[in-house]
């Protein structure tokens, strides 16, 4: 979330052999419900299909990913066994081949839920994390149009996404799992996408220092927003957020004690020390907070029983 993802992702895509899909997230969401086309007497291709075409878990894949229905059952048919990683495998290989591309992979900015099944799902599949300071990601977030209400709720996404990333990173092993930092990114572009595609067993090409060139117009079907992305068409620019600059005292000390053990975690250091005073406003708030939802739960509950 607001960690540089879409400009890596567009780093990525500039390799002449790389297409990268962007946020199609329907891999993790569909997973879920596998069995549904994974039945013992086989795979129904068929109802994978149509539901990619028509399920609302897939609703991103109809937005960025430009696969005609009938050249993807072209794919599917004809396969004597097979099953949904397969089947998620040929629609990454169909759309690199648009592409004209050997190679794919998926930029997913935020989207956690069902990740864990996909270490064992895609033995062959190799995780980049790309981790930003939470102030500067949480400062980000909150003021894209599309961002948290406020700065804490936005700091607090930040640490649950990059710990449940880091965990997952656990589970799949070193070989599988490379972290890498905004920052350095950002300071060491050309050093960094070196290390990247050792790690992905790509050749590097210098072309990827290129991605502004095209910028939010490198990818099929993808109309990013201007005013959230601004950055993919310039080069790899420092700066563009930092906290130090524009986060007075009393947001950092209150985005601090929200999710300062978490910074720590990553490697970076705290910018303050919060005051007695911040901690219990913080611990206010949290209750008020709690109490809402428990409102809200009951209200649920209550609604459910009449």
């Amino acid at each position: 979330m607001r960690s540089g993802t879409t400009m890596f992702c567009l780093m990525l895509n500039a390799h002449p052999e790389m297409a990268m899909a962007y946020e199609s997230d329907f891999v993790t969401s569909m997973a879920l419900t596998r069995d549904r086309w994974q039945r013992p007497d086989g795979f129904d291709a068929d109802g994978y299909v149509d539901d990619l075409f028509e399920h609302p878990d897939a609703k991103s894949f109809r937005k960025y990913m430009s696969i005609p229905p009938e050249a993807l059952r072209e794919q599917l048919h004809g396969v004597a066994s097979f099953d949904y990683a397969e089947a998620v495998r040929r629609v990454y290989r169909l759309y690199a081949e648009t592409e004209g591309k050997p190679r794919y992979g998926e930029k997913t900015a935020s989207v956690v839920r069902g990740l864990s099944t996909l270490p064992e799902l895609f033995p062959e599949m190799r995780f980049v994390h790309i981790v930003r300071d939470g102030r500067d990601a949480a400062n980000a977030h909150f003021h894209a149009s599309w961002g948290a209400n406020d700065l804490i709720r936005a700091g607090r996404l930040w640490a649950k996404h990059v710990t449940a990333l880091r965990n997952l990173g656990q589970s799949a092993g070193p070989d599988r799992y490379l972290e890498i930092r905004y920052e350095q990114l950002v300071e060491n572009t050309d050093q960094v996408l070196r290390s990247v595609c050792a790690f992905v067993d790509l050749e590097y090409d210098p072309q990827m220092l290129e991605y502004h060139v095209k910028g939010s117009n490198a990818l099929t079907a993808v109309n990013v927003n201007q005013d959230s992305h601004h950055s993919v068409n310039l080069p790899p620019t420092r700066g563009l957020r930092d906290w130090r600059r524009d986060l007075d005292r009393r947001q950092l000390e209150h985005l601090e004690v929200a999710i300062g053990d978490t910074l720590e975690t990553f490697g970076y250091d705290r910018g303050t020390r919060p005051s007695l005073r911040t901690r219990v406003e913080l611990t206010v708030s949290r209750g008020k907070r709690f109490a809402r939802r428990a409102r809200r739960r009951l209200r649920r509950h209550r609604k459910a029983r009449t």
